[in-house]
């Protein structure tokens, strides 16, 4: 019995470093919140968020449009590219799925700290 109470405490620390140490990955886009600029694809990073964003952590990307989830993705590379890969979101009348799957071309700028979306 004290075996199979050792098996299962050590199952139990394993998930639970898995949880808080290996479920992140870091992605190419530094973890952030990217405000819009009126008028472009162009979004900027600041340290706080405002009604039109995307936020970044690790590996996903979403992005909110008056305060509501509008897109969730991945953010991939491919041929030295970055990608965000996802679909439509709805929160209006419950959380689901809208369906419509996208795959936008972006590019990170170091120097000025921004994404830029290409449609």
């Amino acid at each position: 019995m004290k075996k199979f109470a050792g098996k299962i405490a050590l199952c139990a620390a394993v998930l639970v470093a898995c949880f808080m140490f290996g479920c992140y990955q870091p992605g190419p886009i530094p973890d952030g919140y990217y405000l819009e600029t009126p008028g472009s694809d162009c979004f900027i990073y600041q340290e706080d968020h405002s009604e039109y964003y995307w936020e970044v952590k690790g590996n996903k990307a979403k992005y909110y449009a008056s305060n509501f989830l509008t897109y969730k993705c991945n953010i991939i590379e491919e041929n030295e590219k970055i990608y965000f890969e996802g679909y439509e979101w709805t929160e209006i009348i419950g959380c689901s799925n809208a369906g419509k799957v996208f795959k936008y071309e972006v590019q990170y700028d170091e120097e000025t700290k921004s994404i830029t979306l290409i449609r």
